[in-house]
């Protein structure tokens, strides 16, 4: 009989091994839709300019409350959503996995193509009382909108694990939402929000193939180590001054509670074991 010690441990090799990742061939929608995405920036370009649509959308973003429009976009921090996947990160560490290296080729795919771009944002070109702005005045880099592309890579990710339309739907209806509140709060233009939406759904289809040529992060050293890097970044993020100030009791709660989770599913395992061996 294997010492009560090792329960925990073993149990988490179990599940580790058990899981399994999502079939590539069964996720090339997310394929499709990044280029119907692009395909809706092309035609937005060639009907209304590179501009095309700003005012539009800003305007009718003045609907959403400063805090609200604020927390909206905080959704696409890297740090935040770093937080989110302390959620699922003990049942679904495939998906953890594909996640963290998604997450490597956006930021890769997306800083290369915001150097070579090199384009203004509405601060940049517009007076800053002809439209509503929200957050820290930004200038430079704006396509493709990197808050966009986090929030894309995040849903996509965790679409690849549902089998619902309509959940997958969903999730992509609030990563969109996120992409809108970046033109809503003033940072971007719309093209920059499709430019980064198919960013990020690419980058979680290459994430996919990836994890599954490279699976790594199944090794249970590994997962732990990711996931203690992820807690470090949402206990590090409670320190941190906001970009978006009142976004901070949103910040604060998913923090806290991801760092809860966390810790009912990683630590007091290891913690009750060592007082049944005690005892």
């Amino acid at each position: 009989m294997a010492p009560r010690t090792a329960q925990p441990r073993a149990a988490m090799n179990q599940n580790l091994a058990a899981t399994s990742f999502a079939e590539p061939t069964q996720q090339r929608w997310l394929l499709w839709l990044a280029a119907l995405l692009l395909l809706a920036q092309g035609l937005l370009v060639y009907s209304s300019g590179w501009h095309g649509g700003f005012s539009t959308i800003n305007d009718a973003g003045r609907l959403l409350s400063d805090r609200l429009a604020e927390s909206l976009t905080q959704l696409g921090d890297s740090l935040l959503a770093l937080s989110l996947f302390l959620f699922l990160a003990k049942r679904h560490p495939a998906l953890l996995w594909q996640a963290l290296l998604a997450a490597l080729i956006a930021t890769l795919l997306s800083h290369g193509i915001k150097s070579l771009a090199a384009q203004p944002r509405p601060a940049a070109l517009l007076e800053l009382d002809s439209f509503r702005q929200l957050g820290p005045v930004l200038r430079r880099g704006s396509y493709p909108s990197g808050h966009t592309v986090t929030a894309f890579v995040s849903a996509a990710c965790v679409a690849c694990y549902l089998t619902a339309l309509w959940q997958r739907a969903l999730l992509l209806i609030a990563a969109l939402a996120v992409g809108f509140s970046r033109v809503a709060v003033g940072a971007h233009w719309p093209v920059d929000v499709c430019a980064g939406a198919a960013c990020g759904l690419f980058s979680a289809y290459l994430g996919l193939l990836l994890a599954r040529r490279w699976p790594l992060g199944l090794r249970p050293r590994v997962h732990q180590t990711v996931v203690l890097i992820l807690a470090g970044c949402t206990l590090a993020q409670l320190f941190m001054k906001p970009e978006y100030p009142l976004a901070r009791p949103l910040i604060v709660s998913i923090s806290l509670l991801a760092l809860a989770v966390a810790a009912r599913d990683y630590l007091l395992p290891r913690l009750s074991s060592r007082t049944l061996a005690d005892s």
